[in-house]
């Protein structure tokens, strides 16, 4: 039974969707992202990485 169900399944993406409302931005060079006209701080090293943020009671 798993085989048919199996069968009939779309692959999984490789990149993960964002399921909840809010937005990715990059981190940039000085650890930080922008997010209107407002920077926030990230940890060390995320440099170059995406982070994910949204406002509260979006």
């Amino acid at each position: 039974m798993l085989d048919i169900e199996e069968s009939r399944l779309h692959p999984m993406p490789t990149v993960p969707h964002t399921l909840a409302l809010g937005e990715s931005r990059q981190v940039l060079r000085d650890q930080a992202v922008r997010f209107g006209s407002v920077r926030y701080s990230t940890p060390p090293g995320l440099v170059g990485q995406e982070a994910w943020g949204r406002v509260d009671g979006d």
